[in-house]
């Protein structure tokens, strides 16, 4: 390896990437170990995870109730997306994005996270051999498209920005739109102490959101 390359990548490893943008691209490096990335994947989580608060969270804490729990969310949101079409059907405003501009806007500050869907899931095919896990493999298999590059979710959501022509504008993303990104890649290199987080975050972040029903929809 030439001593450039070594050079580079010991600054990757030891720096302490101040920033969330340098850990997007640092877990992103394919000439970096695993365990080096499995090392900034633990600082980094404790540190996100001692500034969570959870006095707020609205959550069972049965596992019995998760399911009850999680049906009743579903229809919450149901209802509240039918509120949301009988305003527009009785001439209400679109109430996310007011012109086109502000719709582009969205798609390029939400790209970052777009471009590692799923990677939270990363270090799960791992236990490939344990049945308890064989559901999060499936999912994250699913979130790579099965095989299939057309149904890849990052390679969809690339070729749309694309199509678009607004596949260069992250790069003059503010640093705050690289944090969840980082945290996905973070959880995907995680060591098996984390799994009740890894499971936990897919939990929420797979739960049926408002959003995704009104933007399928065209009715934003």
């Amino acid at each position: 390896m030439p001593v450039v390359v070594k050079k580079r990548l010991l600054d990757l490893i030891q720096d302490d990437h101040q920033n969330y943008y340098e850990l997007v691209s640092f877990f992103l490096d394919g000439n970096i170990a695993n365990i080096e990335k499995e090392k900034k994947s633990i600082n980094l989580l404790k540190k996100e995870l001692e500034q969570v608060c959870l006095d707020d969270v609205d959550f069972p804490d049965q596992i019995g109730d998760i399911k009850h729990w999680y049906l009743e969310e579903n229809k919450k949101t149901g209802n509240a997306y039918q509120d949301y079409i009988s305003r527009r059907q009785l001439s209400g405003q679109r109430e996310y994005f007011k012109n086109i501009g502000q719709a582009f806007e969205f798609l390029i500050k939400v790209s970052p996270i777009k471009k590692v869907d799923g990677s939270w899931l990363y270090s799960i095919v791992n236990y490939w051999n344990d049945p308890a896990f064989h559901d999060l493999i499936l999912i994250y298999l699913e979130e790579l498209g099965l095989g299939s590059a057309k149904s890849n979710h990052v390679c969809i959501y690339d070729d749309l920005l694309r199509v678009l022509g607004l596949d260069d504008f992250e790069l003059f993303l503010d640093d705050e739109y690289y944090h969840h990104a980082a945290i996905q890649l973070a959880l995907g290199y995680a060591p098996p102490d984390f799994i009740p987080e890894i499971v936990g975050f897919n939990f929420g972040y797979e739960k049926l959101p408002l959003h995704l029903l009104i933007t399928n929809g065209f009715v934003a």
